[in-house]
Parts: C-alpha cells; structure tokens; sequence
C-alpha cells in the first residue's frame, strides 16, 4: 500500500522571526458540514489515497481499509455532498466496499468522467483492475465484465495512479519489483473501453529504468497540455538520493527534447538525509514544479524543484531553482496546487516533535519567494484536527473553482506504525484560503457585517456589526491582492451586541476594490469596500 516515509531528525530546527503582521489565515469553512470537516469514519481503519471532484461538486475519495468483520484490507469509495454529507444517493450509503474474491484490495486512484460516471484503479494482490461505476454506485455493465476489467501486468506491479487524457484513454502508474530486487517504474495506456493500447511503448507499457543498479519507486505523474507525461518518485538514499524528473513521449518513448534522454536528476540527498519526491505540476507556460523534502543543515523543509520545459533549472524560481519552506525538524510537501494567480500552495506535513505530525500548508510567489500574505508563519500554516491523533497527513488537495480548497487527510495514533491497534482514519477539510472568499462567506463571530457608505469617500465609513459575546477585534485593511496596508483599529475589547465603528481610509489611497478584514485572533472576516 502507499508508503509514507517519516524522518526523524535532531531537534534543532531553524526558527524563523516571528512576524506581527496580519495575514489572511486559511480557515475551515463552516457551511461545509457545519465546522468545516467531514469524518470517514465509517471503518476502524481507512487510509485515503485519491480525492476528485465531480462537475456538481460533489468529493470523491478511494482509499483501503476494513471493517470489524473484514478478513483482509478492501478498497473503499466515498461521495461526499458539497455541504458536507454523505451522499446516500451513492450506494445508498454515501460509500461502496470493494472486494473482488477477498483478497487484499486498494483503491488507489478515482477519476471522475463527464458523463458522471466513476473510474477506479483497483490494486489487488499484485493485480490491476479498472471498475466503472454508474452515478448511484451501481457497477457499469457496459464497461469490461459487468463493471470489472483486467489490465494486463507482470509479476510483482503495484498500480498508484490513474489520469485521463482529454481524449478518454487512460494512463495507469506502477512500480514493479524485478527478480534481482531493484523497483523500476512503468506506464501503461488504456483506450477509454478500459483495452490496452498497444501503439503505446511497447505493447501498450513503457518501462522508467533510471539505473539498474538502483531504486525507482514512482509516486506521482501529471500530463503536460501538449499530452506528455511527467513522472516523479523516489530515486537512491542518503547523499545519492535525488529528485528525477522524466518526460514521456504521447506515443510513451522518452523524450529527448527534456535533457538528452527524457530523464532530469537533481542531485538534493546529503550525509543527513535522503531526498523525496512525492508530488509534480506543470503550469500553462510549461514550467514544472516537483515537490517534497531535501534536507538541509538542521533540518529537513518542504522542498520544491523548479524546471523549465526543456529540463533546464528555472533559474527565475527561488534560489537556483529550488524553494524552500522550513516549518521546524522536518517537513514533506505532498501535493503542488497552481493557483489562477499563478502562486504556489503546498500540503502535506510537519513534525511538530519528534513523535507527532501536523497538517501543513506553504504558498510561494510564481518566483519562489514566501507569499507573506498567507498563513500565519511567513507564508506558512499548520493545524491539528481536535482528536487523539498524534500523526496527521494532508494527503491530497483539490482547489475548487471558487477558490475554496478541499483536503483530504490521513491520521494515525502513533509513529510506530507497524504496531497492530494503530487505527487509521480520514478526514475531508474545506478551507477558505482566499479573501474574496472569505468576503462572500457568512461568519459565525462577525454577524450581519456591513459598510456605509460604500464606496468609500474622504469622510470616511462606518462599520456595523454583532458579536454574540465579547471579543478583542482588530480591524484591518487589505488590498484585492490579499497584502495588508493598514491597520486600521488594533486589537480592541468589544462587549457583545451591536457595534459602530467610524474609520477613514489612508490618504492618498487610490480609487479602487480594497477588502476590511475582522479578526479576534483566530476568526476573520472579510468585506469588500470601494474606495472613490
């Protein structure tokens, strides 16, 4: 099943100067299931692998686990309504269990079509199985064996991951093990009947030997616009480790136009640690981004890898085409999300002891630089989910069109994962990152808000709002871009009720769509304002 690699490091974090200035704080979105999160804990153990989103919105998660009357591991299939419930139009329970002859299955990729049905990439005791599904859960017929179709492998090949070309054909990721031990990697190409298709490589697979004396252990892949096929995971240990970077042709030969050979190596591993690529994007203008963790001095940080579309290094990206982002000890980014505004968001986790993990998310500037407008940390944010859990993964991310961003997380008891009794779970997290979102959003603390006039003259507004209880509230000042230019009432105690607050804007500020920001400290709420 999925490896998720913990280092353990000296403590002896890096701390970086702690910033006073306001920020627009990522917050749990509370029209979504009521706080913002989802628990699947439908099952004593699951573990979430993939999460898609379907054009009505509605989440899709797939994963493995098992329930108390379970022999073996079985792949799970959540729908998740866009408020934040189970979907019970969906199997009638909001999830489906899949186990084929009760062996051990993995769902571990879910594609979601447009005509609103549901591909899986099933892995099965060394097997590769596509299963489509109708919108209500039930099995397609019309696809392979009432539902079920055989992908063609070798022995000992762990499927990962699926991807749809805008053609319909079907690209599946694995890792195999060769008889003298070494993993390589390997790409197949599906037609959209589920049917290899043998114009691809050779006889529909292509082979990712980096080395054959050393481990290739893919772990993720993305499509370029023009249809190449990027590949990233895990190559050597220690100082040998590096972030690979393979390009595949459309017909799955290598590109020779990315480096000399469709490979690009970026030697990051060190005497302290060995590097780990777990995550890849591209933007429109073909610039690739690798994410994951290289270690440093004293400390392992999220590390992201910057490209040009030829291989080069993207010199114009952080430092030599390297950005990093340091939380403390050690720190993995598991997914690169491109926003519109071409910034960087990164999730994954953060060890905030040598025993215990966070949710951790990081945004850069497209330079590479920290997006200071963003988190709480100099362009960073980390958080916990209130449960008795001391391992906590952001696993997967998906940035919904209206900027909210979904994150689908995994959870332990212990780091000493091999233990039995070491119950796993899942939970879905909905995030306001973005302030125009945060402006449209309702606020539990922040009632009935409102400005007047608005737009804004030299005579200033008037703020009006409730409190249901009394809070410290400080008022500031933001530009559309997210970047704080005032502040225009420190942190002041309010009694509940009804409040009035007169306030001018800074001379000499131009004409234009700005954005008031309430906060108490942890809660915010945005409003936007028009200055004349």
């Amino acid at each position: 099943m999925k490896k998720i690699h913990f280092a353990l490091v000296a403590l002896m974090a890096i701390l970086l100067p702690y910033t006073h200035a306001q920020t627009i704080t990522p917050q749990l979105d509370v029209t979504f299931n009521g706080t913002g999160i989802k628990a699947l804990n439908q099952f004593p153990f699951f573990d979430p692998l993939s999460i898609a989103v379907q054009p009505d919105g509605k989440i899709l998660c797939s994963g493995y686990g098992f329930d108390a009357a379970s022999n073996g591991l079985d792949g799970y299939l959540f729908r998740i309504n866009p408020d934040g419930t189970l979907d019970e139009s969906f199997a009638g329970e909001g999830f489906l269990t899949i186990d084929l002859d009760g062996g051990t299955d993995g769902a571990y990729g879910v594609v979601a079509l447009p005509d609103e049905k549901i591909l899986v990439l099933l892995e099965s005791t060394f097997r590769t199985i596509l299963l489509r599904f109708n919108p209500d859960g039930t099995y397609d017929s019309s696809f392979g064996n009432d539902g079920i179709l055989f992908v063609p492998t070798d022995n000992y090949e762990l499927c990962s991951q699926i991807l749809m070309q805008p053609d319909g054909k079907f690209l599946i990721l694995a890792e195999q093990t060769l008889p003298s031990g070494i993993k390589i990697g390997t790409v197949r190409r599906c037609m959209p009947d589920g049917q290899l298709d043998l114009s691809y490589g050779t006889a529909g697979r292509t082979k990712i030997i980096i080395d054959p004396s050393t481990n290739f252990d893919p772990t993720d892949a993305t499509l370029q616009s023009d249809g190449k096929l990027l590949v990233t995971g895990y190559f050597g240990t220690g100082a040998s480790s590096a972030f690979p970077v393979i390009r595949l042709n459309t017909n799955g030969s290598f590109d020779n136009s990315f480096s000399s050979d469709g490979i690009v190596l970026k030697a990051l591993g060190s005497s302290n640690g060995t590097a780990q690529a777990e995550c890849i994007t591209v933007g429109n203008d073909g610039k690739i981004y690798v994410g994951g963790a290289a270690p440093a001095v004293t400390e392992t940080p999220m590390t992201i890898l910057s490209l040009n579309s030829n291989g080069g290094t993207n010199g114009s990206f952080g430092t030599f085409g390297l950005a990093k982002i340091p939380f403390g000890i050690f720190a993995v980014a598991q997914k690169i999300i491109i926003q519109p505004d071409g910034k960087l968001l990164a999730g994954g986790y953060s060890f905030s002891s040598q025993t215990s993990t966070e949710l951790a998310l990081g945004r850069l500037n497209p330079n590479g630089t920290p997006d200071l407008s963003f988190g709480t940390q100099l362009g960073r944010f980390v958080s916990k989910i209130n449960v008795p859990f001391d391992i906590q993964v952001m696993r997967d991310m998906v940035l919904l069109p209206d900027g909210r961003l979904v994150g689908m997380t995994w959870l332990n008891e212990n780091i000493n994962l091999g233990q039995p009794g070491n119950d796993a779970t899942c939970y879905v997290l909905r995030y306001l990152t973005d302030i125009l979102v945060k402006a449209k959003e309702p606020s539990l603390v922040f009632q009935s808000p409102e400005v007047f006039p608005n737009p804004i003259t030299d005579a200033g507004a008037t703020l009006r709002y409730t409190l249901d209880q009394a809070a410290k509230v400080s008022l500031h000042l933001y530009g559309a871009n997210g970047q704080e230019i005032a502040t225009l009432q420190t942190a002041e105690t309010r009694s509940a009720g009804e409040q009035h607050m007169h306030f001018n804007l800074p001379a000499g500020l131009a004409a234009g769509t700005y954005f008031l920001v309430l906060s108490d400290g942890s809660n915010q709420k945005a409003l936007e304002i028009f200055r004349d």
